[in-house]
């Protein structure tokens, strides 16, 4: 029995750029394949070859057979991209990824010369504190020196003291005791508040206190003699604070409780009056004697040379404030024009009114003891005055 064979006619011609049926040599060409691989890939089933018979029309229209041509070059070349079409997304997946490294590179490259950079910056930072640490250990060493010095400034051996306050140790011990020269430890003493102390006390031996007098400013002030103020103070009238030292204002008010009460006649307390007048009249010019009063005029001129000192402070303050901090100057216009305003608060007659009405007050107290003083010397009373 004859097989009959399925014939493929060459269309178009044989030597024709693109044929249905190459060989196999042609595919490898087409493809790219090395011999090796396309047996192998045809053994996988990849390439097939066609059992058809391969044939063309020559110029005389006669039937040649092609026995090489037997592989279809659309069929296998699908198949062959079917094949490659698993690794293609295999490739595709590797390419995404190396896409990644490539991002994740660039990252770790910027990440590097940041970290380069930072290494830089921690470099010279230590290197800076490296400097700071230097110094600070010298300035550390500076500041014990002048703790040190400070301390020898501030404290002062018993010696150095008695040489300072002209005395002796035992002076020195003894102004301890006494609660002036301060004692800081076993062996100094501080300089600073021990002198302020001293100074304290001296000037309080210097300046007495003005309500404190003596026996006999109390019998120029009361126009007494002492032998009366003896016999007073024997009757519990007057009481001394201590050895002939007399509190000016208590005693006064005894001496005004004293006359007001054992004087019962019209005449006995016109003079009691005038006693007590020119009492309080002597009063106030020894307190203004001493310094305790100040006049008028002198409290008007003090506050005149306060004012003018203000003044000057507060115009300056803004040339002060402007070089020192660079203010501009908007705020140094406001500065003045707030200036001008407390200055001018300052100059109100209104603010001035208390005390120069409590002055008011003052004089015209004194006016009425003098006025007192003068009719009591006029009238028949005054005449007949005795001493107590």
């Amino acid at each position: 029995m004859m097989q009959v064979l399925d014939k493929i006619q060459l269309q178009p011609e044989f030597n024709a750029f693109m044929r249905e049926m190459c060989s196999a040599s042609e595919l490898q060409e087409l493809l790219g394949l090395t011999p090796h691989q396309f047996r192998i890939l045809e053994k996988k089933g990849v390439f097939e070859a066609s059992k058809c018979v391969v044939f063309y029309n020559d110029e005389h229209n006669k039937p040649v057979v092609c026995a090489s041509l037997k592989y279809n070059t659309r069929l296998n070349i699908l198949a062959y991209t079917r094949h490659l079409q698993p690794q293609l997304e295999g490739l595709k997946k590797q390419g995404k990824i190396i896409e990644e490294l490539k991002r994740t590179l660039k990252t770790l490259q910027r990440q590097d010369k940041r970290v380069g950079l930072q290494k830089e910056r921690i470099a010279d930072l230590s290197s800076t504190k490296a400097t700071y640490d230097k110094e600070n250990k010298e300035l550390k060493g500076q500041i014990s020196a002048l703790l040190e010095q400070n301390k020898a400034l501030e404290t002062r051996t018993s010696d150095q003291l008695a040489a300072i306050f002209n005395t002796d140790r035992e002076g020195i011990f003894n102004l301890t005791a006494k609660g002036i020269c301060i004692k800081t430890d076993r062996r100094y003493w501080d300089f600073e508040g021990s002198v302020r102390n001293y100074i304290k006390v001296l000037q309080e031996q210097k300046q007495p206190d003005p309500n404190k007098i003596n026996t006999a400013t109390l019998c120029e002030i009361l126009g007494l003699t002492k032998q009366r103020i003896y016999q007073l103070e024997g009757a519990g009238v007057f009481a001394k604070s201590e050895h002939d030292s007399w509190d000016l204002t208590q005693t006064l008010n005894q001496f005004i409780t004293y006359k007001l009460q054992n004087e019962e006649s019209e005449l006995g307390v016109a003079r009691a009056r005038k006693e007590l007048a020119d009492a309080k009249l002597k009063e106030l010019s020894y307190k203004e004697k001493v310094g305790e009063l100040l006049t008028f005029d002198t409290i008007a001129k003090a506050l005149q040379d306060i004012a003018i000192t203000i003044s000057n402070k507060l115009y300056s303050l803004p040339h002060l404030l402007k070089r020192k901090h660079r203010l501009e100057a908007p705020l140094i216009q406001d500065l003045n024009l707030e200036i001008e305003s407390i200055l001018a608060e300052l100059q109100d007659p209104q603010a001035y009114e208390l005390a120069s009405q409590q002055a008011q007050a003052i004089a015209q107290e004194e006016q009425k003891l003098e006025k007192l003083n003068a009719s009591m010397r006029e009238s028949p009373i005054g005449g007949s005055d005795d001493k107590d």
